[in-house]
């Protein structure tokens, strides 16, 4: 319903005055310190993850969901088919939960004692969509699937990942345009999360990287460089970068385990300000670190068991990771 209001009607003083005496909810953090004053997760809005691939888009989205589970009880739904099934996206989230593998051939294998107490904190909080047809889901679909899992689940948190994963009716919605698509789908998808008091994250792949001249290395990709162009830019809530840089290693050069966490456009202003910081990735561990005082500090959870939330850690034998 749209309404037409004035500052003293009702619906709006309320609110008006609350902000005024309660001041601007600007969302949860995250936490990581390097993000604490550039970018913060809130109800009722959205964020866009994009990057080349293999920068660590999905690693870091499922970083925000542990931390926002753990921290904030919230209830994600994930419909996540580049991960894999169901079954192996609840594997990925026990790793980054317990920073134990589910795969026998790691060394840190996780315990049936500990697969169990994690399982039952999983079921509790987690739900995911497995599109497990040839057909997969529509866009429409995943707006219905959400408002379920809301109502059975008290989800409030919702994921895609990634965007070329759904089925997206180009010609009935956009004249077969994908960025004539964006300008109807975008919009639905910021007011769907307004309107249900959700967060949604979608995460989106760059075009492949290349190397423009008389650089060595590609660099991080423009909003543009998502299949659409600047409507992306200018659809989007908050946008934020995913981007590994590359090192030299014995002669050659491979991508590192420090990737950029560029906040490109923060909306509404109360979340965030544009801003960069860098988080290193932990393999074994499967979570992501900030450098502390010498220390890798992780966020915490209740079965990483490190010390402190802190861990000496040589951070290069996992330089090449296959994110």
């Amino acid at each position: 319903m749209v309404n037409i209001l004035k500052i003293n009607d009702k619906k709006v003083d309320s609110e008006f005055m609350d902000l005024y005496e309660n001041g601007m909810r600007g969302g949860y953090y995250i936490g990581f310190e390097g993000a604490r004053n550039h970018y913060n997760l809130r109800l009722g809005n959205t964020t866009i993850l994009y990057g080349h691939p293999t920068s660590g888009k999905s690693q870091f989205m499922y970083q925000l969901l542990i931390s926002m589970v753990v921290n904030y009880g919230m209830r994600p739904i994930i419909y996540s088919p580049e991960t894999g099934t169901a079954a192996e996206i609840y594997c990925e989230l026990i790793h980054c939960l317990t920073g134990k593998s589910m795969n026998k051939a790691h060394k840190n294998y996780i315990t049936e004692k500990e697969l169990y107490s994690a399982k039952a904190f999983v079921q509790e909080y987690f739900t995911v969509i497995d599109g497990n047809d040839e057909a997969g889901i529509s866009f429409e679909q995943w707006f219905e699937y959400v408002k379920e899992a809301k109502k059975l689940y008290n989800c409030n948190l919702a994921i895609i990942d990634n965007w070329n994963d759904l089925d997206h009716d180009l010609k009935g919605r956009g004249n077969g345009l994908i960025s004539e698509y964006l300008k109807y789908a975008l919009p639905k998808w910021n007011r769907f999360a307004k309107y249900h008091n959700i967060h949604n994250i979608m995460v989106c792949h760059a075009r492949n990287p290349t190397v423009e001249k008389g650089e060595q290395f590609p660099r991080a990709p423009r909003p543009d460089e998502i299949e659409g162009g600047s409507v992306w830019y200018a659809k989007a809530q908050s946008l934020i970068c995913i981007h590994r840089n590359y090192i030299e290693h014995n002669g050659n050069f491979i991508q590192s385990n420090i990737v950029d966490i560029d906040i490109r456009k923060a909306k509404p202003k109360v979340v965030g300000i544009k801003g960069r910081f860098s988080l290193g990735f932990d393999l074994v561990k499967n979570a992501y670190y900030e450098e502390f005082e010498g220390y890798h500090r992780y966020i915490p959870t209740p079965f990483n068991n490190v010390d402190n939330n802190k861990s000496k850690v040589d951070s290069f034998y996992q330089s090449n990771i296959p994110f």
